[in-house]
């Protein structure tokens, strides 16, 4: 499954420092996978404030609702998949703390692996520079 992602997950040590960790909450929202390491992604939030997860998680709204919207998805997609996919919400309220933004997309993935590739590469390309990709 590594393939489909933008860029090697390994690169953001190089963006973020293990100086910025507060606390070390023990994210678990992802589906686990053979070839991705879930917990370079976790090691990641725990160095973010709130504010910034609050961001990110706007961001990621966003960007859901615009691929409710695209119509050449909604033809294409099987619609038995489409429908439970679909059906999936992304709230705008701002979250309060790491277990509320975890929860939230324990929700949203619900041990979904394409959800989560989409979820990592929506946080790639939000956290991660272009010039690197």
């Amino acid at each position: 499954m590594s393939q489909h992602l933008i860029t090697n997950l390994d690169n953001l040590y190089k963006l973020f420092s293990y100086k910025d960790l507060d606390i070390y909450y023990d994210y678990n929202f992802l589906p686990e996978y053979n070839s991705i390491d879930v917990k370079t992604i976790y090691d990641i939030f725990n160095t973010l404030s709130i504010s910034k997860l609050n961001k990110f998680h706007l961001y990621l709204f966003r960007q859901w609702n615009l691929i409710k919207e695209h119509h050449e998805y909604k033809e294409q997609t099987p619609l038995f998949r489409k429908q439970e996919i679909m059906n999936r919400v992304i709230s705008h309220i701002p979250l309060n703390s790491c277990e509320e933004f975890n929860t939230t997309y324990s929700n949203f993935i619900q041990g979904d692996k394409v959800l989560g590739l989409y979820f990592i590469n929506k946080f790639l390309l939000y956290f991660y520079p272009c010039r690197y990709i």
